[in-house]
């Protein structure tokens, strides 16, 4: 239907130009056609008498026919979607400058659509009216055009000299530099998503674009592509909104906005996840799309809300869509720890751990772990809470429960056991009951279990499950089988790093023999001319993933029962002869893949807030 409307309005803009009005209408003084004209000779005689003299046939003049005139149409066309696509500018622009937009809108519209309705009382005046429209146009556009560019910076300004250049080396898909990426249009496209009905994912995005600060909170988004961040989070205050952005697992410090346009972004963002923008302080969640089509990116994003005790915190995560189709030789396992693994999982009964940090990589450890299973000879089946669902493996189906109509796994537990599958996934253990019934299948049934928890080392995510629900530890002991936790380190720029020779103090701390290594490597401690293309200048690109593997043996299930504590965990692994993060570490470090200080900073307890570098803009290639 809108398109009809469209069609109708286009029809009633057009033909009062379009038809030639010398042929169509005459002069009373025009001669009359007589029997002996060759035009009237092809219209047929009327049918009917006595018609008085002014009436007949040969008193009307007939021209040659074709009255519509191409040209006119074209043009008229041509003017009314510039027209359009010039009011719905003026009016996102004003928004994002914070200007008058009602007034200046109605500035813009008004005018033509005066112009047009005086352009049917002359209508056959072609040469009077389209000027008359042109100038009903150009005029108020230009207004707000030099109104807006008068407050705007240089780099901002519209219909200069450089605009019209980069809008022209854009259209021949040349570089226009790094004013084009200043301007108030991003080329971030935002979509709603999970939406219940196609209506109401239109409503959302609708309601989103007309929103004060859709502009904003795509230049936001365009801004953490550009920095290759994988999160973005709004911290609010009572006057300020700090912005920052994860790059490789680390925040940055970005840009500080004021609340007049930090808060229309957040409007913005509920809008399009069909949240309540209203709401300040409770939890919300949602997701949507945003797409760079220039770079070719598309990213799903999970969106949550929650109130603080200066104002409102927003977090925006960017999904990674490769993290699920990552496999065991995908993710980085030493060839020896991967073997080991894979015997662990090739197992027909036990129960294995999958843990790490929070921003860690879990749901792509615990992927590739359960990839690992070959789900075409034994069966496999998982239990997850359906308001934190993140079980997504190939062959594995899952059984929903809903934590906030207080169901717990057991809740399901029973029914998928009674299906007798040889693996079951239960990424949550949250009472000793669950913990209980899956400790006595992995034991009783030729059963293997696996369960996920956030843990920072192996001996961590040992005892965690046994400490958290309560199991008997004698009954835990005697299922656990081994746990696997993985954490990320930042990779160094191979065209950023630089070599140093190490002091021997620190080779003697770390325990490596100092004809061994010959140099270590660091991110560059000078500023260099040109920001390196690929980091942006932070001197790191990428992660990479440490991992500790424990598998528990007669020993370990020993010092579980006797004394479960972090420290004897972690001499009986030891002892077991278990490689731990700081030894994986540290052979990276020798191999220049990181650096010492980043190894530090990653092994240390508690992680310290990085220190604030704004991200760097990446280098324009000339």
């Amino acid at each position: 239907m809108p398109s009809l409307r469209f069609l109708f309005l286009l029809s009633a803009f057009v033909l009062p130009w379009a038809i030639e009005p010398a042929a169509a209408f005459a002069q009373d003084a025009a001669p009359a056609a007589t029997d002996s004209d060759a035009p009237a000779a092809t219209w047929p005689e009327w049918i009917g008498i006595n018609y008085p003299d002014q009436f007949l046939p040969s008193n009307f003049a007939r021209g040659q026919g074709y009255y519509f005139s191409i040209v006119k149409i074209a043009l008229s066309v041509i003017l009314l979607l510039l027209w359009v696509k010039s009011c719905d500018w003026v009016n996102q622009d004003a928004q994002y400058h914070k200007h008058a937009y009602m007034k200046w809108s109605t500035i813009v519209f008004l005018p033509f659509v005066v112009a047009f309705l005086l352009q049917f009382l002359i209508p056959w005046y072609y040469f009077v009216s389209l000027p008359l429209l042109l100038v009903a146009y150009l005029g108020p556009l230009f207004a707000y055009v030099g109104f807006r560019n008068k407050k705007a910076h240089d780099d901002d300004q519209v219909f200069t000299a450089d605009h019209v250049r980069d809008v022209f080396a854009s259209l021949l898909g040349k570089k226009v530099g790094e004013r084009k990426a200043k301007g108030p249009v991003s080329p971030i496209t935002l979509s709603a998503r999970n939406a219940p009905n196609p209506e109401e994912k239109q409503k959302r995005e609708i309601g989103a674009r007309q929103s004060p600060g859709h502009h904003m909170a795509r230049d936001v988004l365009h801004k953490s592509f550009m920095n290759r961040s994988t999160g973005i989070m709004l911290d609010y205050s009572q006057e300020a909104v700090a912005v920052k952005y994860l790059v490789d697992g680390v925040w940055l410090d970005g840009e500080t906005m004021p609340r007049q346009i930090g808060d229309p972004l957040l409007a913005t963002l509920k809008v399009l996840c069909g949240l309540k923008p209203e709401d300040r302080r409770g939890r919300q969640t949602g997701t949507f799309t945003a797409v760079d089509g220039p770079a070719n990116r598309t990213a799903q994003c999970k969106f949550t809300s929650q109130g603080t005790k200066t104002g409102e915190r927003a977090l925006i995560q960017f999904e990674d869509a490769q993290v699920r189709k990552r496999r065991l030789p995908d993710i980085g396992l030493r060839q020896k720890t991967q073997e080991d693994l894979q015997n662990l999982v090739n197992q027909k009964a036990g129960f294995v751990i999958i843990g790490a940090p929070p921003g860690n990589g879990l749901t792509s450890l615990t992927t590739a772990v359960l990839s690992a299973v070959d789900r075409f000879t034994r069966s496999v089946m998982g239990v997850e809470d359906k308001n934190s669902k993140d079980l997504e493996v190939e062959n594995v189906p899952v059984t929903l429960y809903d934590s906030l109509e207080q169901e717990t796994p057991m809740s399901k537990l029973p029914g998928v056991v009674r299906q007798f599958p040889d693996v079951i996934v239960v990424p949550e253990l949250v009472n000793a009951e669950t913990a209980t019934l899956l400790c006595e299948e992995a034991t009783g049934d030729d059963r293997l279990i696996f369960t996920t928890v956030r843990a920072k080392e192996a001996a961590e995510a040992l005892l965690l499950p046994a400490a958290t629900t309560k199991v008997p530890m004698k009954k835990y002991a005697g299922a656990v089988s081994g746990a696997i936790v993985q954490r990320l380190v930042r990779k160094l720029c191979d065209k950023c790093k630089e070599a140093y020779p190490p002091q021997a103090p620190i080779l003697q701390k770390l325990g490596i023999p100092a004809d061994k290594v010959q140099a270590f490597y660091r991110p560059p401690t000078q500023p260099r001319q040109e920001v390196c293309p690929d980091c942006h200048g932070l001197g790191y690109l990428g992660q990479i993933p440490l991992f500790e593997l424990l598998i528990v043996d007669d020993l370990m299930r020993q010092t579980l029962q006797r004394e479960p504590k972090l420290e004897t965990i972690r001499a009986a692994a030891r002892k077991s002869g278990m490689k731990t993060m700081e030894e994986e570490g540290l052979l990276l470090v020798v191999k220049g893949q990181t650096s010492v200080a980043e190894l530090a900073r990653v092994l240390k307890e508690g992680q310290p807030a990085a220190a604030p570098v704004a991200p760097a803009k990446p280098a324009v290639k000339k």
